[in-house]
């Protein structure tokens, strides 16, 4: 599963992510092999932009074996 949050002020700590009251969220399952730009078209699309009016900055939060970790 992945959870994409926008439109706000979004920070993880101690394996929680935390956003303020203008972050805006969505979430999808996908599948656990997909193609950078199949996972690019999915978010552009839970988003609910055109890739070609806008560039995504994104940050990877993710929890293995019970542990949350962020990569740098």
């Amino acid at each position: 599963m992945i959870t994409l949050y926008w439109g706000g002020n979004v920070e993880y700590e101690n394996g929680i992510i935390k956003g303020d009251e203008s972050t805006m969220s969505a979430s999808d399952i996908i599948r656990q092999k997909i193609r950078y730009e199949q996972f690019q078209d999915l978010a552009y699309a839970l988003v609910g932009v055109e890739k070609s009016s806008y560039k995504l900055n994104m940050s990877l939060c993710y929890q293995y074996v019970g542990r949350s970790n962020i990569a740098p």
